[in-house]
């Protein structure tokens, strides 16, 4: 399942049913099953310290590019890590990582992007964010929407958006736990 949060137990979570659509875009775009488990979580990372050292002792890198490498390595495993208490959720996330590229005068260029870079404000922060069009229910299967504890938003108005977009027959929960 996948599962699109909100901040707040006034949120909504988006169930997506397998199998997920193949969109990579030159690999920056895909599904990715979320990692409960600690023991999963250090196998997955227990290599990327000492090879970075090796590779520092033997002249290959300096300290600087040594410290980057980690930090870079260790960075992407954040969004696929998750407490082994919320394993039931059996969740997937939707990772994308354009490429950003710069030049001596300080232009920036975004390549390989799934849309138009979009920001928002939340919690006193800026907030980059791309849109991902959901372009049909036979492309996207939406299996069921969960509503946080505190949604006020009411079942019907969301089953007449469902509809309306052409996704029928969607479970509408409402969930008794706190997302945050």
């Amino acid at each position: 399942m996948l599962l699109k949060y909100g901040r707040t137990s006034k949120s909504f979570n988006i169930k997506f049913r397998p199998p997920f659509p193949n969109i990579n875009l030159d690999q920056t775009l895909g599904f990715v099953p979320v990692i409960y488990g600690h023991e999963s979580q250090e196998e997955l990372t227990k290599n990327v310290f000492p090879e970075t050292y090796k590779r520092y002792k033997a002249g290959k890198m300096d300290k600087e590019n040594a410290l980057i490498s980690c930090v870079y390595n260790f960075k992407k495993f954040a969004p696929i890590f998750k407490n082994p208490a919320f394993q039931e959720e059996s969740e997937w996330r939707i990772i994308h990582t354009p490429l950003v590229l710069g030049d001596a005068d300080g232009n920036l260029e975004l390549q390989s992007a799934c849309s138009e870079i979009g920001y928002r404000v939340t919690n006193n922060k800026i907030i980059t964010h791309f849109e991902l069009p959901l372009a049909s229910s036979q492309q996207y299967p939406i299996g069921e929407i969960v509503l946080g504890p505190k949604n006020i938003c009411e079942e019907s108005l969301i089953e007449l958006l469902l509809n309306d977009n052409g996704f029928k027959n969607i479970a509408i929960l409402r969930s008794r736990a706190s997302y945050r």
